[in-house]
């Protein structure tokens, strides 16, 4: 199951991608094909040069978008983010800001892509200093491009831009135009690489879950691993799961739109046995995976309906009522249903007299 929401995630960045590539000419469905690629690639590369590599690059975008706000006498806006930004949210309709916000925040405390760089700290203190700088940094860099594309746009910067999806790779190659071709062209690379390298990441963490669902010690794939496996299996699930996200990307959503349809599937399958876990209660094999298989079939067949435009507004929303209202009912079966002991204890009880 969570391999179903790292696929949206991993599916944005392919998009993001492909956008930086449009940008410099290359053909949309080739520019999605050799990202996809390229992340292949990436996902070979450790975690540490990896992760340094994303950094790198994610901190030069991040203050040439910067340089562009301040271009565009934008540095206002940028004060101001947080409360045009709650004003803003307060005009979508009120169920579709809940829905997005709630898959958001529940897949990132929980989501393995995340803690992936928490638990490769060498100490403790390492994993929560690395936590808070990473906090602190979202929150100023998290409203920046927002606030250059409405600054750019209020400026009249935009008039020519044909294509909405590479509106930041384009605003960062137009922000260091004036020092030539080649360096805007650097600037889209290191976009691009920031890109390659969070999908990269995300592409390990995918096949690293595959790879103990399908390749463990007790499966037949486990048992031929002497034969076939070693690096070639880090490979084969890269490649599965990258033509996953692939298929997402190529239905043309917006990045957000991919993100949350996918986090929504995973939290109809997986919500409920959260929160029941957490409680006192714990419910055996048979009903834990009775529910997270109505969870995961009905959020899915919501979604599906969406892609084939059967369910136009608030899909979303839809997708995870469906999900857990499915999800529940085994749960509720399970608590009605008087138990085997309990059955047990009756006939005793009735024998005695």
């Amino acid at each position: 199951m969570s391999i179903v929401w790292m696929t949206g995630v991993l599916a944005a960045q392919i998009l993001g991608g492909s956008a930086v590539l449009s940008l410099l000419g290359v053909p949309h469905r080739i520019a999605v094909l050799v990202v996809t690629g390229a992340i292949l690639i990436a996902s070979q590369v450790g975690l540490k040069g990896l992760s340094a590599i994303f950094s790198t690059c994610l901190v030069s975008a991040n203050i040439i978008i910067f340089y562009a706000l301040v271009q565009a006498r934008g540095l206002p806006v940028y004060l101001h983010s947080i409360p045009r930004f709650g004003h803003d949210v307060a005009q979508l309709p009120m169920i579709d800001s809940l829905t997005i916000t709630f898959s958001i925040l529940f897949v990132v405390v929980t989501g393995a892509d995340y803690q992936q760089f928490v638990i490769a700290a060498r100490r403790p203190l390492d994993a929560v200093v690395g936590s808070v700088i990473a906090g602190v940094a979202l929150i100023a860099t998290g409203f920046l491009p927002a606030a250059a594309v409405i600054a750019w746009a209020g400026a009249g910067y935009l008039s020519r831009l044909r294509d909405k999806a590479g509106v930041i790779p384009y605003i960062v190659a137009s922000a260091v135009s004036h020092a030539g071709s080649a360096v805007s062209i650097l600037a889209l690379l290191a976009m691009l690489a920031a890109a390659l390298g969070s999908g990269g990441a995300i592409s390990r963490a995918i096949a690293a879950g595959l790879a103990s669902v399908f390749a463990g010690p007790g499966t037949i794939l486990g048992r031929a691993s002497g034969l076939i496996w070693g690096r070639t299996r880090q490979i084969v699930f890269s490649f599965l799961g990258l033509t996953l996200a692939l298929i997402v990307a190529m239905r043309g959503q917006a990045i957000v739109q991919a993100i949350v349809g996918l986090n929504i599937v995973y939290i109809s399958s997986v919500g409920l046995l959260l929160f029941v876990q957490m409680s006192s209660r714990r419910p055996t094999l048979r009903v834990a995976l009775a529910t997270m298989i109505g969870g995961f079939v009905s959020s899915t067949i919501v979604y599906v309906c969406g892609i084939f435009r059967i369910l136009t507004d608030h899909v979303d929303a839809i997708s995870l009522a469906t999900g857990l209202l499915f999800a529940a009912i085994p749960l509720l079966i399970a608590q009605i249903k008087p138990s085997p002991n309990t059955e047990l204890q009756k006939t005793g009880a009735g024998t005695g007299r």
